[in-house]
């Protein structure tokens, strides 16, 4: 029975290099998922380049699911984490830390969207849930079979990220105001005008 049961197992279908990213204290994470002529142990390769971290990972299958990718992420974090006793790689950054961000953020795929006169265009698609193959991903996912690029991502902190953004846009602003400090020292800031009364109307209220 053993016998016959081994017989019927199919191999898995190795899939297209996968890259997924996410940002974490100021420091872009990036996991390359790549076939290997010799495997390496996940958590033991990793690059440090200025404020990003490479981890060089063996690849996923068809058959696999964005939770498998998502143990194995969290596992080489482990890993390189307890293995950078020095913090080069990791500086502040705690484990407590990483398992907010592996356990809360959601898969997002880079999907290529067709447009007029032969143009493309990318934009993030929110997945699903971890449940969702890498066999499910079609062309627009593929990237003319070269490549499938997955970043992990919270909606709150985009909508928080992008806001901040804005904020910080000098178009943003319309005026200055002085702001008086608590050592009573002054600063011009950049501020909006959200109402305007006329000089008219302001008299009025001092009579």
């Amino acid at each position: 029975m053993r016998d016959r049961n081994l017989s019927t197992l199919v191999p898995k279908t190795k899939t297209l290099p996968v890259f997924i990213s996410f940002f974490a204290q100021d420091t872009l994470f990036i996991f390359n998922f790549s076939k290997r002529a010799n495997k390496v142990q996940e958590g033991n390769a990793v690059t440090p380049s200025g404020e990003n971290i490479k981890f060089e990972m063996n690849n996923l299958s068809e058959e696999d699911t964005l939770a498998d990718a998502r143990k194995r992420i969290s596992m080489a974090l482990m890993l390189a984490h307890s293995a950078d006793k020095s913090r080069t790689y990791f500086k502040e950054t705690s484990l407590a830390m990483f398992g907010d961000v592996i356990g809360t953020r959601d898969f997002q795929v880079l999907s290529t969207i067709p447009k007029a006169d032969s143009i493309e265009s990318h934009q993030w698609r929110l997945l699903p849930n971890d449940m969702f193959r890498f066999s499910q991903f079609g062309q627009a996912e593929r990237n003319k079979n070269q490549w499938i690029m997955l970043k992990l991502e919270s909606p709150r902190e985009s909508r928080l990220f992008k806001a901040q953004l804005e904020k910080e846009k000098p178009a943003a602003y319309d005026c200055l105001a002085i702001y008086k400090h608590a050592d009573m020292s002054f600063d011009w800031l950049p501020c909006k005008i959200v109402h305007r009364r006329l000089r008219k109307e302001l008299d009025q209220l001092k009579k």
